[in-house]
């Protein structure tokens, strides 16, 4: 987010909601703009000179509005297999982005549904990476009316009257974390096993039983794993933070980072139910072709 919102380290709010002060439109994070359709002429503030730290956060300059530039931002460039500028840190840091040839075509486009996607969480009151963080209990969650924004400290992370939302309405999104927990086929251990147990981190030595110490097959037979870090669309709540999610570790397990973070990005659509498929079983050497 830019420097006006949370002090510039986003918050963890992926689709549209508004300010509690004044009622006005929060569009949404960047990193939704950058997949979805419908932000083709979005712009956003970008400093003219380095950031400068006060000694808290960063701010462009004397944090003034001639200090500022705006420039086209996160676009829909993945949606229309474009290029252009996307946010890949924080302090609103941009790097040059070219989907022209891994982003949607129209035929893909043509299949993709609007559906709404749920980005409930536990309660920040409950410790996420306890023995109840299985499969089922984050699917639970996600379905929750607990939102993300729970952060009760005016702190450095926790600055913003941006209202939490637990539905969004739109075309692509992310895994979930219980995505990522029931794609494990078992591996050694057994489904159930997996199923049943927590693939979040936890401290070595714990009594807690978990996918990285104690079932790490359940992460070797995961297709969603791949050995990077990678996001996930479920916020984080705290009593302290506005800008954590969850993500997957590049060991594998379910943890959480800061949304101005750049990890992963693996695009996740619901299909039209008149898309078919016309061939293949779903292999890397005979994948499903889809029309």
């Amino acid at each position: 987010s830019d420097f006006s919102v949370n002090k510039g380290y986003g918050v963890n709010q992926w689709g549209e909601s508004t300010h509690s002060d004044d009622n006005s439109i929060y569009d949404g994070s960047d990193l939704m703009k950058l997949l979805n359709p419908g932000y083709e002429t979005n712009t956003d503030k970008s400093c003219l000179t380095t950031p400068v730290s006060d000694g808290t956060y960063y701010n462009c300059n004397n944090n003034a509005d001639e200090d500022y530039e705006s420039i086209l931002v996160n676009n829909s460039l993945y949606w229309n297999s474009g290029s252009g500028k996307c946010y890949n840190g924080v302090n609103s840091k941009t790097a040059n982005c070219n989907f022209t040839t891994t982003g949607l075509k129209s035929e893909a486009k043509s299949m993709i549904a609007s559906e709404v996607w749920y980005l409930g969480t536990h309660s920040k009151n409950t410790d996420p990476y306890n023995g109840q963080m299985n499969a089922s209990k984050l699917y639970e969650w996600e379905h929750s009316d607990n939102s993300g924004i729970q952060c009760t400290q005016n702190n450095t992370y926790c600055s913003t009257d941006v209202l939490g939302t637990t539905t969004w309405s739109g075309k692509v999104g992310l895994m979930s974390p219980s995505d990522y927990a029931y794609a494990t086929g078992g591996g050694t251990e057994g489904l159930n096993t997996c199923l049943s147990n927590n693939p979040g981190y936890v401290a070595s030595g714990s009594s807690i039983t978990n996918w990285y110490y104690t079932y790490n097959t359940c992460i070797s037979d995961d297709w969603l794993f791949n050995s990077a870090y990678q996001w996930t669309m479920a916020p984080r709540a705290s009593s302290s933070d506005a800008h954590v999610v969850f993500r997957v570790y590049s060991s594998g397990f379910v943890d959480s980072g800061y949304a101005s973070t750049a990890y992963g990005v693996r695009p996740v659509v619901h299909l039209n139910s008149n898309t078919i498929i016309s061939r293949g079983i779903g292999t890397e050497n005979d994948p499903y072709v889809l029309n």
